[in-house]
């Protein structure tokens, strides 16, 4: 049950620096937003 909101909490803040990114309007393509995305959610699991 805590490991299914712990990982909702993570996609959603997954989804916030996708956008916050995208807003900012930085040249990064998809594949280099993903990668960051998947950084943070490392970071945070370890």
């Amino acid at each position: 049950m805590l490991k299914k909101i712990e990982t909702i909490l993570l996609a959603n803040f997954g989804l916030l620096i996708y956008i916050l990114f995208w807003k900012i309007n930085i040249n990064i393509n998809k594949l280099t937003n993903m990668f960051i995305i998947n950084v943070v959610i490392i970071i945070f699991l370890f």
